[in-house]
């Protein structure tokens, strides 16, 4: 048969000059099995640059909405809060400022009151509040990414499409309906939803989950730009280092400073 048939060296070509010919037959193969992966990492790379990324040195900020003084001044001030879960204390005697430009880390472990106490603040803060806590019910499933991001900001759709682009968000997914999007896109969507809120105070419950490396530096450029106030809960030590101006951590029922 044809298949057990060996291939027969040419007359008058040494063993070794036939080994040769052989390999350069082989090393031709390797060369177009190179090139053929050379042309799909082009592919990948073309698609990566429909990703609109600004330059790294760009700084993320948002337009000053009007009404909006961010003069120096106490954008939160919490003096003598208790904090509970039904009867079971928490902490007490809770007392901090937040100034405008101030970025604060509540840092503590899992079940001392860090998101009890976020909860309590909001309620009684009396002006909106950017919050952010990996709650997806936030997104209308049936508008679109841009749509979705602006709910409740007054800027420019433009700059939520620079936005989206530095989070990773494709340029032709703005104008996506949520649903289609997977588990990890919604959830930055849901966090650019929050920063753009029209406020002077952003509270992030974990805000870094889910992140991937290029949205995670485009946040830390957000949020060091930031000119409002912003209350943060982490446990990415190197975010943390990365953001806050200041640190407090729960022990012992009672937020001490860092």
């Amino acid at each position: 048969m044809r298949e057990g048939r060996a291939t027969k060296r040419p007359k008058n070509i040494s063993p070794s000059d036939a080994r040769l010919i052989s390999g350069k037959g082989n090393a031709l193969k390797t060369q177009k099995k190179l090139g053929q992966n050379a042309k799909t990492m082009a592919r990948r790379f073309s698609e990566l640059e429909k990703v609109d990324k600004p330059l790294v040195t760009k700084p993320l900020k948002l337009q000053t909405v009007a009404g909006q003084n961010y003069k120096t001044r106490t954008i939160l001030k919490i003096t003598g809060e208790t904090v509970k879960a039904g009867n079971h204390l928490l902490l007490q005697d809770v007392n901090f400022n937040l100034e405008t430009g101030e970025r604060l880390a509540v840092l503590g472990d899992n079940g001392s009151g860090k998101t009890t106490l976020i909860k309590q603040i909001i309620k009684n803060y009396d002006k909106p509040v950017g919050y952010f806590s990996q709650n997806l019910s936030g997104l209308d499933e049936e508008k679109t990414v841009l749509e979705n991001v602006l709910l409740k900001s007054s800027q420019l759709p433009q700059l939520a499409r620079d936005f989206l682009g530095a989070f990773g968000i494709k340029r032709d997914m703005a104008f996506q309906k949520v649903s289609s999007l997977s588990g990890g896109e919604k959830v930055k969507v849901l966090l650019l939803q929050v920063l753009f809120t029209d406020t002077q105070l952003l509270i992030l419950d974990e805000p870094t989950n889910y992140l991937d490396l290029l949205a995670l530096d485009a946040l830390t450029n957000f949020l060091t730009h930031y000119a409002g106030a912003v209350l943060i809960v982490s446990h990415y030590k190197d975010f943390i280092d990365a953001v806050a101006t200041k640190k407090m951590r729960i022990q012992f029922q009672h937020l001490l400073p860092v």
